[in-house]
């Protein structure tokens, strides 16, 4: 079962454009992936708000 969290719309849109420049990945599968709990853990809703979307993007792009 995934659990799900929020993200700043603005810092999802830069994501988004970090990531598609990289990747060929829609932006509301990119937002399911985000917000899907996959650290299994307690501070993914921390990271989320404090990291800077660069290191959320290189996340993704390892990740994904």
């Amino acid at each position: 079962m995934f659990e799900l969290f929020t993200i700043d719309p603005d810092k999802l849109i830069t994501i988004a454009q970090i990531v598609q420049s990289r990747r060929d990945i829609g932006s509301e599968e990119l937002r399911a992936f985000l917000l899907a709990n996959h650290r299994l853990d307690d501070d993914h809703q921390e990271w989320l708000d404090t990291a800077s979307a660069a290191e959320i993007a290189e996340w993704v792009l390892e990740e994904y």
